[in-house]
């Protein structure tokens, strides 16, 4: 029998892990051992073209987490860290001689031709998640905002033969239309521009970092007044930042200087007294 003395009810609340940055998940990789020095920004790269990720710090999109979901329950191999770590390991084996590359290619048509077998099995049930996950994914994704001229239609990220382009959906009453860069990946947030009250979008160039952008060409913003001028405001606020941190460190010192000082002291005072002691 136990007595029960006392019942306490405790309200607690688990924090997330924090979320993957690009240079944090390629170390991640770089352990797992998946893609190499030379592939791995490529592989990340690729995530954000196909939809996969978005944001910074990183974050999954609907439609990645559903293709997880669905190769999870259906194609479990293919996302298995295993494989992928051995047969990384057997190219370096390859490249070092220790391996005959023959031999490797036959071990991964095996593994691969296993893997497809049970995909083509699962086929239509993937292709049915995938296919609606990706419908409601590309809406949401390209929609850049409500149309600010006239304020009926959304904005959307839609394709020509040219290229990309932002166009009104309430076409053809509205003929909006924003161009797009042509080059890198463009994703929509759901910034307003502060200048012309018209949508930003990022655009990431290839091997570049991502940068917000106005969609409006005649908003102050694409301006090279207006570029210097920010420019000009982010040099100021780097150099205060500078000096907030030079100013810190040289308190630190001074306190080191002055403690030093203080011990320096210290040590002279113990000693006359154990002078004046001996005599």
């Amino acid at each position: 029998v136990v007595d029960v003395k006392e019942i306490n009810k405790l309200d607690k609340e688990t924090t997330p892990p924090k979320r993957y940055t690009e240079a944090s998940l390629v170390r991640a990789m770089e352990k797992e051992n998946i893609g190499t020095k030379a592939t791995r920004a490529q592989i990340i790269e690729t995530l954000f073209i196909r939809g996969y990720i978005k944001g910074k710090p990183l974050e999954a999109t609907e439609l990645g987490i559903k293709t997880v979901g669905a190769l999870s329950k259906h194609a479990p191999d293919i996302l298995d860290v295993e494989m992928t770590r051995h047969f990384e390991t057997e190219m370096e084996e390859i490249r070092k001689g220790r391996k005959k590359e023959k031999e490797v290619i036959n071990e991964a048509k095996q593994a691969l031709l296993k893997i497809l077998n049970k995909f083509k099995k699962h086929e239509e049930d993937i292709g049915k998640v995938l296919g609606e996950a990706e419908a409601e994914s590309y809406k949401r994704m390209n929609t850049v905002g409500k149309c600010p001229v006239c304020k009926k239609g959304d904005l959307m990220i839609k394709k020509s033969r040219f290229g990309k382009f932002v166009g009104c959906t309430n076409y053809p009453k509205c003929t909006a239309t924003f161009g797009l860069p042509k080059t890198g990946v463009v994703t929509v947030t759901d910034k307003v521009c502060e200048e012309c009250g018209h949508p930003i979008v990022q655009h990431r160039p290839v091997r570049s970092r991502p940068r917000l952008t106005c969609i409006n060409p005649r908003c102050v913003t694409w301006t090279a007044e207006f570029k210097e001028k920010q420019k000009q405001e982010d040099e100021i606020e780097k150099t205060a930042k500078g000096k907030s941190v030079k100013t810190k460190k040289t308190k630190k010192t001074q306190k080191k200087k002055t403690k030093a000082k203080s011990t320096k002291k210290k040590t002279k005072k113990t000693a006359v007294k154990k002078k004046k002691g001996k005599k």
